[in-house]
């Protein structure tokens, strides 16, 4: 048998490079259209937990958003465990923060009693979706709230805004159901703070539907809430929860 020429060698070096190159980012892409999906499924999922509370509710409203400062995520008190069974879909599969200790205990200083490295509705955080309880469908709106958050107390906020839509569209408030964001995909100024690539996030609306939608560099109503106004003010909020929640 002819041994191989080192040119013939190093072509096909070449040619196999050549191919893994082309290969190697669309196999990102079907894993990240892969992850984007069961993102949407976890939105689905809390869209449908959100209206069976809201169904059985004073008013029939939304609940109330976490009593934990920075923390723009449901009130876990009123959802678990009777609405939502397994919190773990408010963990988004491809984020940048998902770890094996999340929303898990560390230590038990504020919860003894309590087995460490377990699920604890106290340490489920918005570093993966962000929920306001209130009927935002504009930057500025989102705005005022996240400056008014930083200087009251939850007490001030009271219940949600957010309603189950009529079923009459003529009573239906503005924006319509079909356009009022209720929780989406957290997505950060930073490229490695989102959740997803290209940058943009899944967003759930009242009346259901998730749609994902590319980010804004500015402020455009039209794309609202994954707009640069939401990334820097109620995105980039950390949650101060339980010490036990933290490493």
């Amino acid at each position: 048998m002819k041994p191989m020429h080192f040119w013939e060698l190093l072509a096909g070096l070449a040619i196999s490079a050549l191919l893994l190159a082309l290969f190697l980012p669309a196999l990102a892409r079907s894993h990240e259209a892969a992850r984007r999906s069961s993102c949407q499924n976890n939105l689905k999922q809390m869209g449908i937990v959100f209206k069976m509370y809201a169904n059985e509710s004073p008013g029939r409203v939304f609940p109330a958003v976490s009593p934990f400062p920075g923390n723009w995520i449901p009130d876990m008190r009123q959802v678990y465990p009777e609405y939502l069974s397994d919190p773990i879909i408010f963990a988004c599969p491809s984020s940048p923060f998902l770890n094996s200790g999340t929303f898990r205990l560390q230590h038990d200083f504020e919860h003894p009693g309590t087995r460490l490295g377990e699920f604890h509705p106290d340490c489920v955080s918005s570093l993966f979706y962000v929920y306001t309880g209130y009927a935002l469908g504009r930057d500025e709106a989102a705005q005022a709230l996240f400056d008014a958050r930083a200087v009251l107390s939850p007490e001030d906020f009271g219940e949600s805004s957010i309603e189950v839509p009529a079923e009459d569209p003529a009573e239906r408030p503005l924006p319509s159901p079909f356009q009022l964001p209720v929780l989406w995909d957290r997505v950060g100024v930073q490229e490695n703070d989102s959740n997803h690539a290209p940058k943009g996030g899944n967003v759930l609306y009242a009346d259901g539907h998730v749609a994902f939608q590319r980010y804004a560099y500015y402020s455009d109503p039209e794309q609202f809430p994954i707009t640069f106004t939401v990334a820097s003010t109620v995105n980039a909020s950390i949650p101060q929860l339980s010490p036990d929640c933290y490493p």
